[in-house]
């Protein structure tokens, strides 16, 4: 018949053997992927960026000539006009 210390050194090796073998593929078999040093450039976002100052810059330009103007009411008034009209997108 089998003894008792034969089964526990079975089951012992046996799981010597899976927790080697699960240990291993863990740490061996998967690389770390390499971050990046800095978030990949994106084109529309800057070309929205520029768009979006260069519009502000030209709002900013329109104000400042309508406040040194003679009749300063009236072209701003014509401005927020003009603002009101405009299509929203």
């Amino acid at each position: 018949m089998i003894e008792m210390d034969t089964i526990v050194q079975v089951i012992a090796a046996i799981g010597a053997v899976f927790l080697a073998f699960f240990m291993g593929r863990g740490g061996c078999g998967k690389k770390k992927a390499k971050k990046p040093d800095a978030p990949p450039e994106n084109l529309v976002a800057d070309a929205a960026r520029d768009n979006i100052q260069q519009t502000f810059e030209e709002e900013i330009a329109r104000v400042d000539a309508a406040l040194s103007g003679a009749n300063t009411a009236a072209q701003l008034a014509a401005l927020g006009n003009a603002r009101k009209q405009s299509p929203k997108e």
